[in-house]
């Protein structure tokens, strides 16, 4: 991403293209939150290139949400640049800033913290040792699924 950087001028512009081109849209404090940087720079980024056709906004309620310009044809290309970037990023990097839950929790759903899941693994170990119980496949694949549900 540093070359990125470079290009664009400064970290804040690369992290917001980057971040729309994953994303689809986005508001400057989810953006700012992602990359752990100051919402003031995202928010100036943001404006510049709204204010130079490259991306528009629309309000959802009090939050202004940012997209790439449809009918820009410079955003068109600059996302097909930005798609092959991201796709060219270490898998870390991918998972670590542009792989996160978008969807809302079910409602009334509960949250599970790791170490009740731990415990439920461990007594399904113990209940497989025991000759009770379900295969262990079958816990297995449930305590990485509760694992998987309780960090996002």
């Amino acid at each position: 991403m540093e070359q990125l950087q470079i290009l664009f001028g400064s970290k804040a512009a690369a992290y917001v293209l980057l971040f729309i081109e994953a994303y689809g849209s986005g508001h400057a404090a989810r953006i700012a939150s992602t990359f752990d940087t100051p919402l003031s720079g995202i928010q100036r980024q943001l404006l510049k290139f709204e204010t130079n056709g490259i991306l528009v906004s629309r309000l959802v309620g009090k939050t202004r949400v940012f997209e790439f310009n449809p009918r820009s044809p410079l955003a068109r290309n600059l996302k097909q640049f930005l798609a092959i970037e991201l796709d060219n990023l270490p898998r870390e990097t991918y998972q670590q800033y542009f792989y996160q839950r978008q969807r809302p929790r079910r409602t009334g759903k509960k949250r599970q913290n790791k170490l009740e899941i731990a415990e439920l693994l461990a007594r399904g170990e113990a209940e497989i040792e025991a000759g009770i119980g379900t295969p262990l496949t079958d816990v297995i694949t449930n305590a990485r699924q509760q694992l998987k549900d309780a960090a996002t």
